[in-house]
């Protein structure tokens, strides 16, 4: 039996229903995506590019919170703008091996993020640090 619609809008009311959005924001393969699939799911994985957006809902107590993993290649600029709007927080990633990605944090995103998104919560994550050991012995 389909609930009637006035019923299931009370009901999404009552759990608040994607309360808050955050974004993961970042360049290509500073690994967004496996930060969030790592808190989400406790799974790692590989660099993988994603087109667009991708998201998920995280519950916290009655809080629903929407996690936005945004694509970092230049070529989605545009696009991935639209999904900062609106966003309570966002989450600026960069690969601590990587100075451009530090570097297009405050000249790239966060220009970006002060004009598009209403983001009073900026939280800059240093990712990769389980790799410190194997990059300095790649040196």
């Amino acid at each position: 039996m389909e609930m009637p619609e006035r019923t299931r809008r009370n009901k999404n009311k009552k759990r608040g229903l994607a309360t808050a959005k955050v974004v993961m924001v970042g360049d290509a393969c500073v690994g967004k995506t496996s930060l969030m699939s790592r808190y989400m799911e406790r799974q790692y994985v590989e660099c993988t590019n994603t087109i667009g957006a991708a998201f998920v809902i995280k519950t916290w107590g009655i809080h629903d919170i929407a996690i936005w993993d945004t694509a970092g290649e230049e070529k989605y600029a545009g696009m991935t703008t639209f999904y900062y709007r609106n966003a309570s927080a966002a989450i600026l990633t960069f690969d601590m091996f990587d100075r451009t990605s530090f570097y297009n944090l405050s000249h790239r995103y966060i220009p970006i993020l002060n004009d598009v998104a209403s983001a009073q919560l900026k939280v800059i994550v240093a990712n990769k640090s389980d790799l410190l050991g194997t990059h300095q012995r790649q040196k």
